[in-house]
C-alpha cells in the first residue's frame, strides 16, 4: 500500500480531494482554507488526470501547502501509481477511484471539491461506527428502483434503501481492500465505465454496490440528508410567494450533528444577487421527527426519520432548487420546519461568503457587465447594419422611381410628335383628281374628314388618358415603395390621393363620352342634311352603291 514513486506523507490519516478543471480551483481553495481554519491539519492530496491542469494552476494548488499541513498534487494516470487509471472518455468521475486506491493514507476521508466541513472532521476516525465497520457512507435523496440492472449485475436482490451520496466517504483501506480492488476492476477501462454509466450516475453508487458484492460491512449514516438554502420570491421578477430554495446537501455525523455541506447546486446559480447579508446559506429545511418506535436490530434504512420522505427538483425564482415535500406518504404525515443556519454553525455562513462567494460574486458581476456591454455593442452593430440596409433600399427605390419618370418622359415625347405630324398632314388641302364625282365626292370627303377628326380626337383622348394612367401607375408604384416605411397617416393620405385621381379620371372619361355622343349626334344631323341635298344626284357609274353606303357603314 506504499505510495510508489513518491515519498510517504507523514501519518496514516489524510484527506483526498479531486479536481477536474481550473474552474473548480475556487472551491478547492475555499475548502482547504476552511479546514485549516477549523483546526484540521491533516495532509491533503489533490487528484486530477494529467493535462487537466496547466502549470499555472498546479502552482496555485501547491501554494495551499503549509509546513504543518501539507498539500500535494497527484495525477490519477501516473504510471508509478499502485493501480493507474487512464482518463479515457466520459466525465472523468473515476479519478475518485484512483484517489481512493493510490492515496498514501490508510485512513482516508474523501471529499468532492465542493464539499465544505462545518467543523474539523478528523474525529470521524475515532467513532465506534467507523472502527467497527471500516467505512462510513452517506445517503442521497433517492432510491434505486427494483427494475435497475445493477441488482442483477451485482448478484444481489433489490433492497429498499437510500442511494449513496459519494461526495463524502471515510474508508479504512486495510479493512476495505477487497471492495476497493473490485471498485478498480469495474472502472478499469472505457468499456466498463460506459456500460454501467447507462443505468448509474457516474461513480455515485459504485462504492455501495462494490462493498455489498464483496460482502464487507459499511455504516450508512442513519440521518437523512437535509437541504440547506435560502428564501427567494417564486417569480424571477422578485414577486410572488416567498419559498425555500435548497442548493446544498447537509450531511450529519453518526450522532446526528450536521458536519458537511455539499454545495453541488451553487455552481450553476446566478451569484450576483448575493451579498454579505444575503447569502445562499440562510436556512435548512428539515422534517419534523416522527414518534415511531424502531425495534433493535431493525433493517437498515427503516428509520423513523426517513419514512415518507420525498425530495424533488424545482425551479423557483429562476434558480434550480431541491425541496423536500410535505404531506402524507407511506402511512405517515410529514411536516417540515425551517431552522436558521446560524443555529447549525454560527461562523459557517460568514466563512463561506468570505472564502468562496465574495471573490466569485465580484467576478460574476464583472463578467455580467462585460457580457451586457458586448450584447449592447452587438445590438448597436445590428442597428447600424439595419439602417445601412434601409438607406441602400431607399436609394434603390429612388433610382427605380427616377428611372420610371425618365422612361415615362421619353415614351411620352414620341407619341406627341407623331400626333402633331398626323394633325399637320390632315390640315393640308386635298387635291381633287376626279372631276366626275362632283359634289358627291366633296360631300364624301367632308364626311370622311369629319369622321377622321372625331376618331382622331377620340384616339387622342384615349392616348392621353392611357399615357396619363401609365404615368400615374409608374409614379404611384415608385412612391408607394418609397413610402412603405412611413406612418399610417401618410399611407392614408396616399390612398386618398389615389381615390381623387381615380375620380378625376372617371370624370374625364365621362366628359369625353359626352363629347363623343354630341359629336355623333352632330355628325348624324350633317349626314342627314347631306343626304337630303344629294337625292337628285345620279349614282356614279363606277360606284353604283354611292357614298351613302359608306356613310351608313361609318355610322354603324
Amino acid at each position: 500500500m506504499s505510495l510508489k514513486g513518491l515519498p510517504r506523507m507523514s501519518g496514516n490519516r489524510g484527506i483526498a480531494i479531486t479536481i477536474g478543471n481550473p474552474t473548480q480551483l475556487n472551491f478547492l481553495k475555499a475548502s482547504i482554507t476552511m479546514l485549516r481554519k477549523y483546526g484540521c491539519n491533516l495532509p491533503v492530496e489533490v487528484w486530477s488526470f494529467d493535462h487537466e491542469l496547466k502549470s499555472v494552476h498546479r502552482l496555485q494548488v501547491m501554494r495551499l501547502s503549509q509546513p504543518n499541513a501539507p498539500v500535494t498534487l497527484r495525477v490519477a494516470d501516473d504510471s508509478f501509481n499502485f493501480l493507474p487509471l487512464s482518463r479515457g472518455s466520459g466525465g472523468g468521475f473515476h479519478a475518485k477511484v484512483s484517489a481512493v486506491i493510490n492515496s498514501g493514507f490508510e485512513d482516508l476521508i474523501f471529499m468532492d471539491n465542493d464539499v465544505f466541513a462545518l467543523q474539523n472532521p478528523e474525529y470521524l476516525f475515532d467513532t465506534p461506527q467507523y472502527k467497527e465497520n471500516g467505512a462510513l457512507f452517506w445517503p442521497d435523496y433517492w432510491k434505486t428502483p427494483a427494475f435497475s440492472p445493477v441488482w442483477r449485475w451485482m448478484g444481489h436482490p433489490c433492497v429498499d434503501e437510500w442511494e449513496q451520496e459519494s461526495g463524502i466517504i471515510v474508508i479504512n483501506k486495510r479493512k476495505s481492500w477487497r471492495a476497493i480492488l473490485l471498485l478498480w476492476f469495474i472502472n478499469r477501462n472505457d468499456h466498463m465505465r460506459n456500460w454501467h454509466a447507462r443505468f448509474m450516475l457516474g461513480d455515485k453508487d459504485l462504492f455501495r454496490f462494490s462493498w455489498r458484492a464483496a460482502g464487507l460491512p459499511t455504516y450508512f449514516i442513519h440521518h437523512w440528508v437535509t437541504p440547506g438554502g435560502f428564501m427567494v420570491p417564486q417569480k424571477t421578477d422578485g414577486t410572488g410567494e416567498i419559498k425555500f430554495c435548497g442548493i446544498s446537501m447537509l450531511q450529519h455525523d453518526p450522532n446526528g450533528k450536521i458536519l458537511f455541506a455539499h454545495t453541488n447546486l451553487i455552481k450553476r446559480m446566478n451569484k450576483r444577487k448575493f451579498n454579505a447579508t444575503y447569502t445562499p446559506f440562510q436556512f435548512m429545511k428539515k422534517y419534523v421527527p416522527l414518534n415511531i418506535y424502531v425495534p433493535p436490530g431493525a433493517v437498515k434504512y427503516a428509520w423513523a426519520e426517513t419514512r415518507g420522505a420525498k425530495a424533488r427538483f424545482s425551479y423557483i425564482g429562476g434558480y434550480r432548487c431541491l425541496v423536500i415535500e410535505e404531506g402524507k406518504r407511506e402511512g405517515v404525515e410529514r411536516k417540515a420546519q425551517y431552522i436558521p443556519f446560524k443555529q447549525v454553525s454560527p461562523v459557517f455562513q460568514e466563512d463561506i461568503y468570505n472564502e468562496l462567494l465574495a471573490e466569485w460574486i465580484v467576478k460574476d458581476i464583472a463578467e455580467h457587465q462585460t457580457e451586457q456591454k458586448k450584447a449592447h455593442e452587438r445590438q448597436e452593430e445590428l442597428e447600424r447594419r439595419r439602417r445601412r440596409k434601409m438607406e441602400q433600399y431607399n436609394e434603390q427605390l429612388r433610382k427605380v422611381a427616377e428611372e420610371a419618370r425618365r422612361k415615362y418622359e421619353l415614351e411620352q415625347s414620341i407619341p406627341k410628335e407623331q400626333i402633331d405630324d398626323s394633325d399637320d398632314a390632315n390640315d393640308l388641302p386635298q387635291k381633287d383628281n376626279s372631276e366626275g364625282n362632283g359634289n358627291k365626292e366633296k360631300l364624301s370627303d367632308n364626311k370622311n374628314n369629319n369622321a377622321d377628326e372625331i376618331a382622331n380626337g377620340k384616339n387622342k383622348d384615349e392616348n392621353n388618358n392611357s399615357h396619363e394612367g401609365e404615368k400615374n401607375q409608374i409614379i404611384n408604384a415608385g412612391e408607394n415603395r418609397i413610402n412603405e416605411q412611413k406612418n399610417e397617416g401618410q399611407q392614408n393620405q396616399l390612398r386618398l390621393n389615389e381615390d381623387n385621381s381615380a375620380d378625376n379620371s372617371e370624370a374625364n372619361r365621362n366628359e369625353n363620352q359626352e363629347d363623343e355622343n354630341r359629336n355623333q349626334e352632330n355628325e348624324g344631323d350633317d349626314v342627314q342634311h347631306d343626304n337630303e341635298g344629294d337625292d337628285k344626284v345620279e349614282p356614279d357609274s363606277e360606284n353604283p352603291g354611292g357614298d351613302g353606303n359608306n356613310i351608313a357603314d361609318e355610322d354603324r
